[in-house]
């Protein structure tokens, strides 16, 4: 009986370990991702923009105010973001 327990809790200890280096090995890969500074892709904002200048055309027809301010919210943060990635771009280049 006192082996068994003894079995059960040295692998209990060992999985735990595996678990635990898998867990610090995926935050190590997570965090040289975000120092390495992977690319943004440019294209997802530029369409939501195109996606967010129809939206704001179609409601301007059915006089949809809240429509409208939906889109132009929308446009504006995807706007921000290409600014973002294309600035952070070039500070890489310099």
């Amino acid at each position: 009986m006192k082996n068994d327990l003894y079995a059960k809790a040295t692998t209990f200890k060992i999985k735990v370990k595996e678990k635990l280096y898998h867990a610090k090995d995926k935050i190590r890969q997570t965090k040289e991702t975000i120092h390495r500074g992977t690319k943004l892709d440019r294209t997802g904002p530029f369409f939501s923009s195109c996606i967010a200048l129809i939206i704001i055309g179609c409601s301007w027809g059915t006089n949809a105010e809240w429509l409208i301010w939906l889109g132009a919210a929308s446009l504006l943060s995807n706007v921000l973001l290409l600014f973002a990635t294309l600035f952070r771009r070039n500070q890489k280049s310099i």
